[in-house]
């Protein structure tokens, strides 16, 4: 038995969801990371250092990209953010967009 589910696993592609494990585990294991124009910041190295040590605790990383510095465009963006199942959140504030 085992193995016919094993291979319908594959021959399905199936992927373990994510979110209906963490309402299980009650585990989180997403750091979402909003940042703002992140091709003209160089935010390259930090979001791979970022990734890198999330990746190490066993986390998944999440980028959202903040176009404007306007309030409802800062808020919408969190509101997207905040309604996963998220283990934190890092803001790069270097930039006016990340900042609220």
């Amino acid at each position: 038995m085992q193995q016919r589910v094993r291979r319908a696993v594959d021959k399905l592609g199936y992927r373990p969801n994510g979110a209906a494990r963490a309402l299980v585990s009650g585990k989180r294991t997403l750091v979402a990371v909003i940042a703002g124009h992140t091709s003209g910041y160089g935010y390259a190295g930090t979001v791979e250092g970022i990734e890198r040590a999330a990746r190490a605790a066993g986390m998944d990383v999440g980028i959202t990209v903040v176009e404007s510095s306007d309030p409802e465009a800062v808020r919408r963006v969190l509101d997207r953010v905040l309604i996963q199942a998220v283990a934190g959140t890092v803001i790069l504030e270097f930039d006016r967009p990340g900042i609220i």
